[in-house]
């Protein structure tokens, strides 16, 4: 299952990669850090989004896996997260 959390810890990886190779110090490495951001949990802060209004989000593509391999991730999520909820759909048949 891929949850939001997992993807913004990728958003997070692609900044950091980006400092890694100094791409930081320019500001279009900025602009690319500040657009990876901005897909981040609530987007960008109002202070953000006053000083670059052209970001634009990047939107990644990430491979979804919904197998639960063990019964104890699904314990460990819930209990992780501290809610679950499952909403059943009635399918016609």
């Amino acid at each position: 299952m891929l949850t939001k959390k997992q993807i913004d810890f990728g958003y997070f990886c692609l900044i950091l990669d980006l400092i890694n190779k100094k791409e930081h110090l320019q500001i279009e490495g900025v602009k690319k850090i500040v657009n990876i951001r901005a897909s981040m949990n609530k987007g960008l802060t109002e202070n953000l989004n006053k000083k670059f209004s052209d970001i634009i989000p990047v939107e990644m593509f990430f491979k979804i896996n919904n197998d639960i391999k063990h019964s104890y991730w699904l314990i460990g999520f819930v209990d992780a997260e501290g809610c679950f909820y499952i909403k059943p759909i009635k399918k016609k048949i």
